[in-house]
């Protein structure tokens, strides 16, 4: 059998993909190895036999799960990462560089402090950074050495440090022994409709009501018994009744303006205005904003709410549709079919990915990984884990260039994401797993684990006090650009389920590019 798998690395790198998955699944008090369960598999697998190290094609497999994984990451952080750079990133940016840099000058001055190989150095950075592609970068660079045991020694301690300190800031306590106040930050309010009986008079267009309250929209509104759909224009009269959607305050603000909340709710009367959530899977509508598709003068029907992922989202003009997203659609009941076809409504259709797409934005990944920029002696590139991941924060942006769709449907994007780091991480364990044993139970190993100990806890508690002080970010902020500057998902997931909002993933996807593109830079210098 031992040989049989040493023949059959694709058969070799599944099995230990499956057993890793399995393992990384297992969650105690609410945690879990995620991922990173892949790597340890791989390593006791690499250990128990060395054929098995050395397998044929491991190589290849280990990269082709890094290029689906940096460029899948890339495709589905692009759009918020650019809406977080126009809205003001830039400090969060260049902290997040600051911070990186900062760590590659300690790592370096702690592995001559204890005459560190260049392999462990650059390993002992991309571990306590917990970033993959890193590691890839240092592989490519060295000449000698493998960077993946000091990277495996390194990591689960970097990961320890972060989710502690994710709850730390979470509960709102200093992260450092400081007198330091931490401003609270309040949840995101759920998105309610209220029937509105208007009282007031004068007031102006419901598109002048919508700049005053942000976030507002309206749906349909009754007037001498007839339901109709609330378009822009439209000006409500005292004794209207209106449908209004938004955040609860926001809602509550309008209505003590315009009136008072109805005993009877609207939407129930379906007789001629009916309501119902489409599926956008026409390729053609990536990128479109729900402007551009005139759907009231079109087709007589108003977008009110945008379910993406576990998000509702209240539909704005300037809303850009993604695919998979699931638009709330309200109006008369015989216009909804045209704008079911319109959107495309089709689970089938959702599950095809364009294949053009994708092959065509990795390759140009890969092909710009392969440029490099002499600086002084050194040649510096993205190599095979930061190129695909620029091409795709740019083509997460564009969407779509005429017939060829880059964008990636979100359940799908998530699956070929999940796909590529196990692959990778297990093919990295499996051809470092012989060296790993033989230097895990000598004084250099301990020394390396030491290092990565003392390294992960400073960085991970560095941070967040930086980010506090320097760049005045929230508590919430501050875990979810934490989880970004580590490029840590395990982090944002365990964010996530401990705080339930969703700025967590904002600030997350604002600084995490940047941080992956300047891991993979100073992992070279480290080199």
């Amino acid at each position: 059998m031992a040989d049989v798998l040493a023949d059959e690395p694709l058969l070799l790198a599944l099995i230990v993909v499956g057993l890793g998955a399995g393992i990384g699944a297992v969650r105690v008090k609410g945690l879990s190895l995620g991922p990173a369960a892949a790597l340890l598999v791989g390593l006791a697998a690499g250990a128990i036999d060395e054929s098995w190290s050395e397998a044929a094609g491991l190589e290849l497999l280990r990269e082709f799960g890094l290029v689906l994984f940096t460029y899948t990451v890339g495709l589905a952080s692009g759009p918020s990462f650019a809406n977080g750079v126009r809205r003001g990133g830039a400090a969060a940016i260049g902290t997040t560089v600051v911070l990186v840099a900062a760590l590659g000058a300690a790592s370096a001055g702690l592995a001559a402090l204890l005459n560190l190989t260049p392999a462990d150095r650059a390993g002992l950075f991309a571990g306590v950074s917990t970033n993959t592609p890193a590691l890839q970068a240092a592989s490519d660079g060295l000449e000698s050495g493998d960077p993946v045991v000091a990277y495996s020694l390194a990591y689960p301690t970097a990961v320890i440090a972060m989710l502690v300190m994710t709850t730390l800031v979470l509960i709102r306590r200093p992260p450092l022994p400081v007198r330091l106040e931490v401003p609270t930050a309040p949840r995101p309010e759920r998105i309610i409709n209220w029937t509105v009986v208007v009282t007031a008079a004068g007031l102006p267009t419901l598109a002048e009501l919508r700049q005053r309250h942000r976030g507002l929209g309206f749906s349909r509104i009754g007037r001498d018994g007839a339901v109709r759909v609330a378009t822009e224009e439209q000006r409500l009269e005292p004794g209207d009744v209106v449908v209004v959607v938004g955040p609860e305050s926001t809602v509550q603000a309008f209505t003590r303006e315009a009136g008072q909340r109805s005993d009877v709710h609207l939407p129930l009367d379906r007789g001629t205005i009916d309501f119902r959530r489409i599926l956008v899977s026409n390729r053609q509508l990536a990128g479109r904003r729900l402007a551009d598709l005139d759907l009231t003068h079109r087709y007589g029907v108003v977008a009110t709410r945008v379910r993406r992922g576990d998000d509702d989202i209240v539909a704005a003009e300037d809303f850009e549709l993604g695919l998979g997203d699931r638009v709330r659609i309200v109006g008369p009941t015989d216009r909804l079919v045209e704008v079911a076809r319109l959107f495309g409504d089709s689970e089938r259709r959702l599950a095809e990915i364009d294949a053009v797409g994708l092959a065509l934005g990795a390759a140009a990944g890969i092909a710009l990984g392969k440029v490099s920029i002499g600086v002084g002696p050194l040649d510096l590139g993205l190599g095979i884990g930061g190129g695909p991941l620029v091409v795709g924060l740019v083509l997460g942006v564009v969407a779509r260039s005429g017939p060829i769709t880059w964008q990636i449907p979100h359940a799908a994007n998530q699956l070929l994401r999940q796909v590529g780091i196990l692959l990778f991480l297990a093919c990295a364990g499996l051809a470092s797993g012989s060296a790993f044993a033989d230097a895990v139970v000598t004084r250099h190993g301990l020394e390396v684990a030491a290092a990565g100990v003392v390294l992960g806890g400073l960085f991970a508690a560095i941070i967040p006090l930086v980010l506090v002080v320097a760049v005045r970010r929230d508590s919430v902020e501050t875990a979810g650009m934490l989880a970004g500057i580590e490029t840590q998902p395990a982090a944002l997931a365990y964010g996530l389920e401990r705080s339930g909002d969703e700025r967590l993933s904002q600030a997350y996807a604002l600084v995490f590019p940047v941080a992956m593109i300047a891991k993979l830079i100073v992992v070279q210098f480290l080199v």
